[in-house]
């Protein structure tokens, strides 16, 4: 959805520096409601203006410095936003803000006595806390029926970047431990347990450093914020397959925990969507994201061992599993010499406990390489060159032979495509009423990508102007030039890249480990 910018008080004439923008609390909010939350930063003078990158997400500044009112509209889409900052000298870094669709709670301190819980209303609910200080530890009480499925999900380091290693503990009414997690999401923790009887069970959350350290302590800071994500109700893990064909009408299923009837199958028209479309149920929390192939997917059939591979052809991209334990999938592919495909597995990327391990077998059954993980990711991928005509296989299997329904992974067979993406740094610039300023853009040439391209600056602030720019086919630089005219004001906007089909302009943030696709101008009066 278009990035919007919104005034929200007349600009002081006082020269300040931009402010930043460090944390919010509580970092979200629901659907259709408002929210108080506090930012972290340095703002003076206050009050600022906010820019969220959702038109339906209007932040208005209180009367004390850091205060601000977050009013979400009922059809902004659950998920992460962002939100940044802004004053007459400039704009700070972008927050994530998330929007669910679950009624939403404040911690209330203390309640890091499991005797005296902070006990909660309903067991579908969203609880805003901050492990803040060290040792911090906080219990959560509530009542619980036999045969239901407790759903418990920590957002905290993965998205929000809290420096905190969560984990979350469900105890009986006894005070004993029945289930934990520490790492499900990356960091971020995840425990689904079924309720053995009737009863006020307990949910604690507390933190180790997300950085090791020599010290033997819980962690905890006035950064450490997080989202506790509590439900009986249905909860999404994934969506399978892991990716369809578009232009192509398909049927989709949710796995995870409690998902009704309703909502086990769905079906989809993918068209529009250009790589990835989030599937979404009234009756789930969550809403996992398929993706979106131009050309064909299917799904592994068993048996697919090495006695009987499943034959496939690229390009091609597979959804399947390691399921039981100790399982490996084997897939046959028949290459001609000097044939080059690229053949990347992802699952730790989709949020599957599966370690993938691939490995290639040539036309002799001899083992070429073994992947395991590379670079910062648990999911291998390989640029294979056939030596000679023959049938080839690939394998997949988990390192530590584990298995089960959850250990799902998404297989991509195909030639080196030829591509491009957009980097643009920083993500933020200021211009003189009367003036311009140049916005570099950095192009990514892929697999001897070779094409023109038509470079673009949208949704640009009131009366700033910017003329396309076609970048030749050997460039990996180009500039936009945006032209402030006298009825210029500050705003955010996108820049994007055309070549028979689009790339976004994207800008990393380096300290959220991130990308977004939203950049801001700062305009300035013209010069006396």
């Amino acid at each position: 959805m278009r990035p919007s910018f919104y005034f929200l008080f007349v600009a002081s004439t006082i020269s300040a520096a931009p402010p930043t923008l460090t944390s919010l609390y509580p970092a979200g909010g629901q659907q259709g409601k408002s929210v108080d939350i506090t930012a972290s930063g340095t703002f003076d003078p206050w009050p600022v203006q906010a820019s969220a990158s959702d038109k339906g997400i209007v932040v208005k500044p209180g009367k004390t410095p850091g205060k601000l009112s977050v009013t979400i509209a009922a059809d902004v889409s659950p998920g992460v936003h962002w939100l940044r900052l802004v004053n007459a000298d400039g704009a700070s870094e972008q927050r994530p803000f998330v929007v669910g669709s679950l009624p939403e709670v404040m911690e209330a301190d203390p309640n890091d006595d499991p005797k005296k819980p902070q006990v909660l209303a309903v067991s579908e609910v969203v609880v805003n806390g901050k492990l803040n200080p060290v040792n911090d530890v906080d219990h959560y009480a509530l009542e619980l029926k036999k045969g239901q499925t407790l759903v418990a999900s920590l957002m905290a380091n993965e998205v929000l970047r809290s420096p905190m290693d969560g984990f979350i503990q469900i105890l009986s009414p006894e005070g004993f431990v029945l289930a934990e997690n520490s790492d499900c999401h990356e960091l971020d923790p995840q425990v689904a347990f079924t309720i053995p009887a009737d009863g006020r069970y307990l949910v604690r959350v507390f933190a180790f450093p997300a950085k090791a350290d020599s010290s033997i302590r819980f962690y905890g800071s006035e950064l450490s914020v997080y989202r506790l994500t509590l439900t009986t109700g249905g909860f999404a893990d994934h969506v399978f397959p892991l990716a369809v064909t578009m232009k192509k009408s398909v049927s989709v299923e949710l796995f995870g925990w409690n998902i009704p009837d309703s909502a086990k199958r769905i079906s989809l028209n993918p068209e529009a969507a250009v790589s990835g479309l989030v599937v979404r149920h009234p009756g789930v929390v969550n809403s996992p994201t398929l993706r979106v192939e131009p050309h064909p997917c299917m799904v592994e059939t068993e048996p697919n061992n090495r006695a009987r591979p499943q034959s496939v052809e690229s390009p091609i991209t597979i959804s399947g599993r390691i399921n039981p334990p100790r399982d490996i999938d084997v897939f046959s592919i028949a290459l001609k010499k000097g044939d080059k495909r690229l053949i990347k597995v992802e699952a730790n990327a989709l949020g599957s406990p599966l370690d993938p391990v691939l490995e290639v077998f040539d036309s002799m059954g001899k083992s070429f390489k073994e992947i395991d993980d590379i670079a910062k990711t648990p999911d291998p991928e390989l640029l294979y060159t056939a030596p000679v005509d023959g049938v080839y296989r690939i394998e997949i299997r988990d390192r530590f032979q584990h298995g089960g329904q959850l250990f799902y992974y998404r297989l991509r067979i195909t030639q080196p495509e030829a591509d491009f993406t957009l980097n643009v740094t920083p993500d933020q610039f200021s211009i003189t009423v009367g003036e311009t300023v140049e916005i570099p853009v950095t192009v990514n040439r892929l697999n001897a990508f070779a094409s023109v391209i038509e470079l673009r600056a949208l949704d640009l602030p009131k009366g700033v102007t910017c003329e396309p720019v076609m970048v030749d086919k050997a460039a990996k630089a180009a500039k936009l030039k945006l032209v402030a005219k006298t009825d210029a004001v500050s705003g955010s906007f996108r820049i994007e890249g055309s070549a028979g089909y689009l790339r976004e302009g994207r800008v990393n943030l380096p300290l959220l480990e991130a990308s977004v696709d939203t950049f801001w101008l700062t305009v300035h009066p013209a010069k006396k």
